[in-house]
């Protein structure tokens, strides 16, 4: 699962919408009015590159288009390449009560069936049509991700560890790349007292929670680290398991230690511990 947030702040509003993309490639976004009220009708996307691939609404839906300022950011040109209708402008007999309204205080969650993993990867732009905003405005809003979120893997990149070796997980080493360019220089996070805290040996379990208390709790590690894997020990046996393009078995067989590394991580040296019982506790 993978995100990316933005805010529109303006006289008397704030708003903000996390894009979710899930394991299917299914896309939502999650829309709070933080200050202000608003009926959200449609939902923009773009890559930012010259090329325009929505052609616009047709001409019953054309008041949801977004020339002038919402073709605009910061000076330059947004050429968008999809959108979502949600809803006709008005709230009508509903009123405030109407599924795309949202008052302050309130979050509302939109499927954006039209939107692809590619558009979502792709993602430079994001631009909102709201009506009925504080009462009768209109707004025509265009913004950049300012938060992103590592893809965590759905994928089963570990193996059920008491399965695979007869072996309590008694802890596991996060490794992360804080090197600059294309220099590795790994970053290792222990979570210690694994087996005083979890039943599961399978750290497929919790690896998205790991990653967030991680992001949350070190001040070195912030959404854009990349992860490497993560080393896992049970008794007297440890093995490296890498994500991604470190997952050099294929499975969930141990892989290859990534940076040249030639040995996992010792204890003595291990940048940064947090206690099992802390990391389970937040999720």
């Amino acid at each position: 699962m993978s995100t990316k947030t933005f805010t529109f702040e303006g006289d008397g509003y704030k708003f903000e919408v996390v894009l979710t993309l899930d394991g299917d490639g299914n896309v939502t976004a999650t829309v709070t009015a933080v200050e202000g009220s608003a009926d959200f009708n449609a939902f923009f996307w773009s890559d930012g590159d010259d090329t325009a691939d929505f052609g616009g609404f047709t001409k019953k839906d054309s008041s949801l288009n977004m020339n002038g300022e919402g073709s605009q950011y910061e000076g330059e040109d947004v050429l968008w390449d999809g959108a979502e209708k949600i809803t006709n402008p008005g709230l009508g007999k509903d009123g405030e009560e109407k599924s795309s309204f949202i008052k302050e205080g309130e979050s509302e969650t939109f499927d954006l069936t039209k939107m692809s993993k590619e558009d979502f990867d792709n993602l430079e732009y994001f631009g909102i049509r709201a009506t009925s905003v504080n009462g009768d405005d209109s707004l025509k809003l265009v913004g950049t991700p300012e938060d992103e979120t590592p893809v965590v893997p759905d994928d089963d990149w570990f193996p059920d560890f008491k399965d695979e070796y007869d072996r309590d997980i008694s802890n596991v080493v996060v490794y992360f790349n804080i090197g600059e360019g294309d220099d590795c220089e790994v970053y290792t996070v222990k979570i210690d007292n694994w087996d005083e805290v979890s039943e599961s040996n399978d750290l497929d379990d919790s690896w998205e929670a790991i990653l967030a208390y991680i992001i949350a709790n070190d001040e070195i590690i912030t959404e854009d680290t990349p992860v490497l894997g993560a080393a896992i020990k049970g008794g007297q046996e440890e093995y490296f398991f890498g994500v991604g393009e470190f997952d050099t078995s294929g499975d969930t067989d141990p892989d290859d230690l990534p940076c040249d590394l030639e040995e996992t991580i010792t204890d003595s040296d291990i940048d940064n511990t947090f206690d099992a019982d802390h990391v389970f506790a937040a999720a």
